[in-house]
């Protein structure tokens, strides 16, 4: 019986989506909860609060990911989170694909109680007008960043080592990475 897994499925809206939790098991560290896409674009998706569990430092994910900030009804205060796609289980393109974890993460935040609305979370700001589409979170505690972008989460131990990748890396130009005025989520 130990060996055998069990789900719990909870869809409570009309959205395409399934909360996948095995109520048996305590969920890993830093773990919020497992999403199920179930119409196309199917996808699995892990939640996770950002500064909980793994260091920042050792995030490194390839694929299609967002990030978010809200306040759970049973934390005393907000958090920033990441919704990461573990399986692309139909091959969708990463922008559209991004679309839809967008609306799994309101479906999510609807879930945590009614009073709860909308507009108590936000999917946070891109790094500038120039470059919307990658997020920088920087953990206050530990100096740590994490640079989101179009297919994947990476994690530098400083913000000016994660600006050098934008540039070095990923090619974009020097005055959009340096001369910007980035937005930048930290965490208290």
């Amino acid at each position: 019986m130990a060996d055998k897994a069990y789900f719990v499925l909870v869809n409570l809206t009309a959205m395409s989506f399934y909360l996948c939790n095995n109520p048996l098991e305590v969920l890993p560290e830093g773990i919020s909860a497992y999403i199920y896409g179930y119409d196309k674009p199917r996808f699995f998706g892990v939640v996770k609060r950002l500064g909980q569990g793994v260091p920042t430092s050792d995030i490194a994910y390839e694929g299609v990911t967002v990030m978010f900030y809200y306040q759970r009804p049973d934390e005393d205060k907000a958090g920033y989170y990441l919704l990461f796609a573990s399986d692309n289980i139909d091959d969708t393109d990463p922008f559209e694909l991004t679309r839809v974890l967008q609306e799994a993460v309101r479906w999510y935040v609807s879930l945590s109680g009614a009073a709860l609305t909308v507009e108590e979370f936000d999917i946070l700001k891109g790094y500038s007008q120039e470059l919307p589409d990658f997020q920088v979170f920087e953990d206050s505690k530990t100096g740590e960043c994490l640079l989101n972008f179009a297919l994947g989460a990476h994690a530098f131990k400083s913000f000016t080592d994660a600006q050098a990748f934008m540039h070095k890396d990923l090619g974009i130009d020097r005055e959009l990475v340096y001369c910007a005025l980035p937005a930048v989520n930290m965490e208290d």
